[in-house]
């Protein structure tokens, strides 16, 4: 069973790797850091996923306003909205509360996220889960990747198994 899952993990990174290789773009990085508390200026903040309180594809993203970069998930736009104009505080608030409504929620990390030169563009919260109800404490992957016009597209997938059997049929 723990093989399965490691394959099809490698297996999913590897389609991952191959979607973002074939976009053309530079991969962005980005670190775990504390959750800001002082940052001048406005936000857009993007809220992904949160269709259920059990989908593992949900994460938050506070793009900085007025930069030379726009953040976009490559997704539908069913699957997330964009609140805009928002200052620090207000954007986290939102952004907890949001990945607050999620099952298995236990805590909130924060990555930044950086231009080629090392730059914060943004910041991403993401749901952190108990391990006990999961393989990983940390099951969504993002990447950023940093188009020609200066558009940031923003892959977002899970890892390993989609979390507790909740909805497979008990043996009798």
């Amino acid at each position: 069973m723990e093989i399965t899952h490691r394959i099809q993990k490698i297996v999913l990174s590897g389609l991952l790797l191959l979607t973002v290789s074939c976009t053309g773009g530079t991969v962005l990085r980005t670190d775990y850091v504390k959750p800001p508390v002082a940052d001048a200026g406005l936000f857009s903040l993007i809220l992904y996923g949160g269709q259920n309180i059990h989908d593992l594809e949900t994460v938050t993203i506070l793009d900085k306003e007025g930069d030379m970069y726009h953040v976009q998930p490559y997704s539908p736009e069913f699957n997330y909205r964009i609140n805009k104009n928002l200052k620090l505080d207000e954007a986290l608030e939102q952004a907890e509360n949001f990945l607050g409504n999620l099952h298995f929620f236990h805590q909130t990390g924060t990555r930044v996220i950086k231009d080629p030169n090392g730059e914060i563009i943004g910041y991403e919260l993401r749901p952190l889960f108990m391990s006990v109800h999961f393989s990983v404490t940390d099951p969504v992957e993002t990447s950023y990747v940093l188009m020609e016009d200066n558009s940031v597209r923003v892959y977002v997938s899970h890892q390993g198994p989609r979390g507790p059997s909740l909805f497979k049929s008990r043996k009798r």
